[in-house]
């Protein structure tokens, strides 16, 4: 998985931009497996299938395209509703955050020491006597 912020500038980019760019992004990054390789480039933008074949090109797209070359694949569109992997990849941010939400019985277990047979009197004197910095 490779993930990157977009800067002020590339924020700025339209929306085809900001695709093309993750392709050769994507490409520099894994670019010691794919340079070799023969692959197929799933996107699900529809009109980076034709990035190749374009005949007018402006100076920052000619120069990716140019790089592209250096690879053999072909780009395939795969719709967003199908490509349920890089959905979830994106949105890895938002399953961690709700993993790292509270444990439940956590409370119950802290009030458990106090009258545990084997744990009882150590807390006790703890709580009584706490050392340092540390304490319950």
């Amino acid at each position: 998985f490779f993930s990157e912020k977009l800067d002020d500038a590339k924020r700025k980019y339209s929306t085809y931009d900001k695709e093309f760019y993750a392709i050769v992004r994507c490409l520099e990054h894994w670019s010691h497996y794919l340079i070799a390789r023969e692959f197929i480039l799933h996107s699900d933008h529809e009109v980076l299938k034709y990035i190749q074949g374009q005949h007018k090109l402006n100076s920052r797209h000619a120069k990716w395209v140019e790089y592209l070359q250096s690879f053999h694949f072909i780009i395939k569109h795969k719709s967003g509703k199908l490509n349920t992997g890089a959905d979830a990849l994106s949105r890895r941010h938002l399953l961690l955050f709700q993993l790292d939400s509270c444990v439940l019985g956590f409370e119950h277990l802290k009030s458990l020491y106090s009258t545990d047979e084997d744990f009882g009197e150590l807390h006790a004197d703890c709580q009584q006597h706490p050392k340092g910095d540390f304490f319950l």
